[in-house]
């Protein structure tokens, strides 16, 4: 084991360190860890062939891997950097950790990673806030619209989708539930162009027909219950909070490249405002439902934050009156590399992610 945490611990404190200091995972950094990878890997398998046959499970989670990393970073979970680091981090994880079936353990990483980040912004976020803006987040997660359509998602896209996944072989508990419906749902939502309500409703009693035994018993309600109060919590009530408490205004004339903005730039129709701030929400599927349409905005919305020519373009119009306020909302940047070095850590000491080792030592 140290053969893969020595290196993982000094990669660990350098992409943390370049995350910190300029905001930046290097692509340099990435091909070293791949390099690395590759020769540790191979070495293991010179003076221990029996791991040979462990190679396809360990190729399966890279892919996974891989498909994960990209499709958090196109529905703006992470920026690309973090995609790329989840990747190589991934890649190594120890051959003789694939030993029991098609697991992946890239899942387990990724509940070692966002749990604990989630917790932390939980923490510093209710210590942080003033009650009223508490008060607000919790209206705003206890939504009834919200509450509605998250039950019929559950209980009918997500078991269809739970039992397609279950035929891979990876294990499902309640966290890779509630990962997978933030990626599925937000991915459908930006590559479908209509309204998914009508689906999601046809999928729910198709599912009441087929297996009404299960979802009409108190286990299923349980089970559904728990799941939505985590989903609730981490999607709505602390994404809203953190708006308030991961974010600072900032003078247009003073926007750079690379920063994230909060508040988009969108055209509104009107002569003699051309152009308004709207409230930018990451994973914004149920919103966005619930508003029947998406905001077109001037410029790019992701984590990867303003490219040179948006800046350019958004004081340009400034400039020429056409915006007629002079300062928007950005979000202060979180070395998440950190927590994915966190997250790795955890994976390679217990072979799990935090959670089911504690229980199972319980």
């Amino acid at each position: 084991m140290l053969v893969y945490l020595i290196p993982i611990v000094i990669f660990g404190i350098i992409s943390t360190y370049t995350d910190m200091k300029e905001r930046l995972i290097k692509n340099k950094l990435i091909i070293v860890m791949l390099v690395t990878s590759i020769i540790i890997h191979t070495s293991q398998l010179l003076f221990f062939p029996e791991l040979q046959q462990f190679i396809p499970n360990f190729l399966i989670n890279i892919v996974y891997a891989v498909i994960i990393g990209i499709l958090l970073w196109t529905i703006n979970i992470w920026p690309a950097g973090d995609a790329k680091l989840f990747i190589a981090y991934s890649s190594l994880i120890p051959l003789s950790f694939f030993s029991v079936g098609m697991h992946f353990l890239s899942f387990e990483f990724m509940i070692n990673t966002f749990v604990p980040v989630f917790f932390v912004m939980f923490i510093f976020l209710i210590v942080k806030s003033k009650r009223k803006e508490i008060i607000k987040s919790v209206k705003f997660a206890l939504d009834p619209y919200k509450l509605f359509m998250i039950i019929i998602i559950l209980t009918g896209f997500m078991w269809f989708i739970v039992k397609a996944v279950a035929f891979t072989g990876i294990f499902m508990n309640y966290f890779i539930i509630i990962i997978l419906l933030f990626v599925i749902i937000e991915v459908l939502n930006k590559i479908i162009p209509i309204n998914m309500e009508y689906v999601y409703i046809a999928l729910l009693v198709i599912r009441f027909i087929i297996d009404y035994r299960t979802v009409l018993t108190l286990g299923y309600a349980y089970e559904l219950a728990t799941i939505i109060f985590a989903y609730i919590i981490i999607r709505y009530f602390v994404i809203d909070l953190g708006f308030q408490g991961f974010t600072k205004t900032v003078k247009i004339k003073d926007l750079k490249p690379e920063m994230c903005l909060a508040e988009g730039i969108c055209k509104t129709g009107n002569k003699e405002a051309e152009y308004e701030k709207k409230r930018i929400m990451f994973l914004s599927t149920i919103q966005a439902m619930s508003e029947r349409g998406k905001a077109k905005f001037i410029h790019e919305t992701s984590f990867d934050g303003l490219t040179r020519k948006d800046v350019g373009k958004i004081k340009k119009l400034r400039k020429d009156g056409k915006i007629l306020f002079d300062e928007i909302m950005i979000h202060t940047t979180t070395p998440f590399a950190f927590f994915l070095f966190i997250g790795i850590l955890l994976t390679i000491l217990l072979q799990t992610n935090f959670i089911t080792y504690i229980k199972t030592i319980i």
